[in-house]
């Protein structure tokens, strides 16, 4: 029970008015006496000056303080003031006379006194109500606390009814729980009104009743428990006012306990009518205040607890601690009994947390299921035992699923045993949750696809055999796998944070940024593809590397970077050089002792230093071996140029490329034998940016080509296309066997022949295809092939266009 000290209020009934009737009795009661000791000693008797004036004097006490009690007293004072005469007319005839005058007198004086108590109990009544009417008027503009409303309902309804107490019984606006405030001296007391098993509780009674009641004689009966007295104090008699709302539903219930003088009646329920139907407004007014001040210093809270719950789910990706603080703040948000949140984490494992109440995990695991069935957040009264309930006995249920694009994560379940537990705003703020916890978990799944994934991709990376680093776009390394460590020598950690040309050990003075490759490609996102790329370890040892670094995508205003991937080809490349270096000796070894063989060959057949001629046979044998050493001498001569062209660079020109072609032509017409040899050429000259000798070079390796495979008596087709933006295309079309097809991705391989049985029908070393594959290159274009077995081949490759060709191209 709490305790409020009362508002300051006026009294409905001025005190001043008191004050003045008590003066005008005291002189009207001084004037009557006055007049009788006057008249007295005139031996006139009473007259009927005094006896006027005593009736004016019981008058003016009907209306004093005291009402009928002073005005009954006052007559039997001026009734007895007579006495003195009555007893001096004793034995005389006068005393029959004076005796009845005397009884009428009195008799009138107490009829007044009666009539003016009831006409001035009644007028105070009248002012009594019209102060209270006033004062409710003024509190209607002034206040909406129902504390301070109920005080001064409680003092007014005490004063219109002339009661020694009032209660006051109106249900929380809030929950709904009725309230009884009552007046213990100048203090508000305010307690629930709750029912006992044993005795009936007389509030709880008068509400159950919901209209007037009056009762008397309430001491005597057992079976009733008092709570609306002070401690001390005795209930005789009591009378209940019902306060009805606008939609006619009982508001409250006021209770006037003890009336001063005897007991309550019909005039007082009329009495207190005017100020019933004010006070029914007032309270309904304040009842309403309340209720909208809790709901929005509710929603307050309930805003501020998402917001902070918002901000704890954001900062962690541990699921056992996102459902922990959404089963706190659900209880904050909701203000339920228990509850229970339960989500399915990685993995299919189920973390939960229950508040105030033990869940078996089966319970779990089937609450978690029905979250999946239910389509929204909603309320689940206590007769609907469809879904699982907490409590034995639950008032409301409140369960909003935990669900983010389609998928459900688990469910947030509040309970109350209270029937009205959750309002609307309960049900939006847990579903506010749901949709925060929700972002959370789904958040804390792809943090932990993120980190599998990463998991598998370092694995990966970690199992590459080659060298893998990342570079920043200014140029830092990022990231190693073991392969790099173990090629460059730098640990992953070492290497994190240095620039890729100290890695890499290509630093020259300080000008790496504008002559290395890597550095230069950074800011463009360029491709960096290097067949050879000299590698200095960190012990100072080089390393001959095949290097590609592709560019990085950038994103979010985010420079981009390169992945370098590198493969250790010192070996293949020593070896190569190796391999370059014999065949170059070799070929140079080999020219000299050729050239003087070839030379004494033809002076052996020219017959000079000879005495005498040779024969048929001698002779043949010198053809035969002078054939053999020029075939010796151009396989070195291959070699030479093999190696010459792969060094040397070319001088690339504007060439018509149509004409060169008809040269190449009328030169080969001239020495095939049994071939036909074809040129398609384009209406328009073709301008190509080439080297005239290394052009003449490629098609004569690839005719040469075509001539040994095809068969005799067809046609060999040279043809010039523009189909390629950019770009001619010129290709040399035969009818030979074709190329089987395991055999196409090597043709163009050094030393590389498709199949090597036909050595002894075909003469050939593997390097015509090789050198035009290289030569091409050298020029800016590409070779291919398109063969089918049984159907001929077509060897094509690109020359670029110069600008006189593209200005062609673009007007075809």
């Amino acid at each position: 029970m709490s305790a409020a000290p009362l508002p300051a209020r006026a009294s409905p009934r001025p005190p001043a008015r008191h004050d003045l009737a008590l003066v005008l009795l005291l002189a009207c009661a001084s004037l009557v006496l006055a007049a009788m000791v006057f008249e007295t000693r005139q031996g006139a008797g009473s007259t009927l000056a005094s006896r006027w004036l005593a009736l004016l004097a019981v008058l003016i006490a009907a209306y004093s303080r005291r009402g009928l009690a002073a005005a009954l007293l006052t007559a039997a004072f001026f009734a007895s003031s007579l006495t003195p005469a009555l007893a001096a007319a004793w034995n005389t005839p006068a005393f029959r006379p004076l005796l009845t005058d005397l009884l009428a007198y009195g008799l009138l004086l107490g009829v007044t006194a009666y009539l003016a108590a009831s006409v001035a109990s009644f007028l105070r009544t009248r002012e009594a109500l019209s102060g209270a009417v006033r004062d409710w008027g003024a509190l209607l503009e002034a206040t909406v606390e129902r504390e301070e409303l109920a005080a001064l309902l409680l003092r007014q309804a005490a004063a219109v009814g002339q009661a020694r107490g009032a209660a006051l019984l109106t249900p929380n606006p809030v929950d709904g729980q009725w309230e009884a405030f009552s007046l213990q001296g100048e203090a508000l007391q305010r307690a629930p009104v709750a029912g006992q098993a044993r005795k009936l509780n007389l509030a709880q009674w008068l509400i159950d009743q919901g209209r007037p009641q009056i009762l008397d004689g309430l001491p005597d009966d057992r079976r009733f428990i008092l709570p609306l007295t002070g401690a001390g104090q005795v209930l005789h008699s009591l009378l209940a006012q019902p306060l009805a709302g606008r939609d006619g539903s009982l508001l409250a219930m006021m209770v006037l306990l003890n009336r001063q003088t005897g007991a309550f009646g019909q005039a007082d329920f009329a009495a207190l009518a005017g100020l019933a139907e004010a006070a029914a407004t007032a309270l309904e007014q304040a009842g309403r205040y309340a209720a909208t001040d809790h709901t929005l210093a509710r929603r307050v809270e309930q805003l501020a607890a998402l917001q902070r719950s918002a901000r704890e789910l954001n900062a962690t990706v541990d699921p056992q601690a996102i459902v922990d603080e959404t089963m706190a703040c659900a209880m904050a948000i909701s203000g339920g009994q228990v509850g229970l949140v339960s989500a399915e984490a990685s993995g299919g494992d189920v973390v939960y947390r229950a508040w105030n109440v033990q869940v078996e995990s089966d319970t779990i695991r089937r609450a978690t299921s029905l979250a999946h069935d239910a389509p929204h957040p909603l309320r689940i009264p206590a007769d609907d035992d469809s879904f699982y309930s907490l409590l034995p006995r639950p008032g409301l249920r409140l369960m909003a699923p935990i669900r983010r694009t389609g998928h459900t994560f688990g469910l947030i379940l509040v309970e109350s045993d209270q029937p009205r537990a959750f309002g609307e705003e309960a049900l939006r703020a847990v579903a506010s949750l749901a949709d925060h916890a929700a972002v959370a978990l789904d958040n804390t799944r792809l943090f932990s696809e993120i980190v599998r994934e990463k998991r598998k991709s370092d694995e990966v990376i970690a199992s590459i055999a080659d060298a893998l680093l990342t570079v920043g776009h200014d140029g830092q390394v990022m990231a190693f796998n073991p392969a790099a460590e173990a090629l460059t020598g730098w640990r992953a950690e070492e290497a994190a944070g240095h620039l890729v040309c100290d890695v890499l050990g290509c630093q020259r003075g300080g000008l790496c940024r504008e002559s290395c490759h890597l550095m230069r490609a950074l800011p463009g996102g360029q491709r960096v593809v290097e067949a050879e790329w000299t590698l200095r370890q960190r012990l100072g040892t080089q390393r001959m590397v095949a290097l590609d670094a592709s560019p990085l995508p950038a994103g979010d205003g985010q420079e981009g970077g390169l992945v370098v991937l590198m493969r250790d080809v010192t070996e293949a490349w020593e070896l190569e050089q190796m391999q370059g270096e014999l065949i170059a000796a070799f070929s140079h070894e080999l020219r000299t002792p050729l050239s003087i063989i070839n030379t004494a060959t033809e002076m052996l057949l020219a017959g000079e230093g000879a005495s005498n001629s040779i024969s048929d046979h001698e002779a043949m044998l010198l053809a035969t071996l002078q054939a053999q050493t020029e075939r010796l001498t151009g396989f070195a001569d291959r070699i030479v140029a093999l190696a010459r062209t792969e060094e040397q660079a070319l001088e690339l020109m504007p060439l018509p490329l149509a004409y060169l072609l008809e040269d190449i032509v009328a030169h080969w017409r001239g020495s095939l034998a049994g071939h036909m040899l074809r040129l398609s050429r384009p209406p328009a000259e073709v301008w190509v940016l080439a080297d005239a000798r290394a052009l003449h070079g490629v098609l004569d390796a690839l005719i040469d080509n075509a001539t040994k495979y095809a068969p005799p008596g067809t046609p060999i087709e040279l043809t010039i296309d523009l189909q390629l933006p950019g770009f001619a295309t010129v290709a040399v079309c035969d009818r030979g066997p074709g190329i089987p097809v395991q055999s196409q991705a090597r043709i163009f391989d050094r030393f590389y022949r498709a199949d090597a049985g036909d050595a002894q029908r075909v003469y050939g070393h593997g390097l015509g295809l090789y050198l035009a594959r290289v030569t091409v290159a050298q020029m800016g274009g590409q070779i291919w092939l398109e063969s089918e077995a049984g159907c001929g081949s077509r060897f094509a490759f690109t020359l670029p266009l110069t600008m006189e060709g593209l200005d062609e191209d673009l007007g075809d």
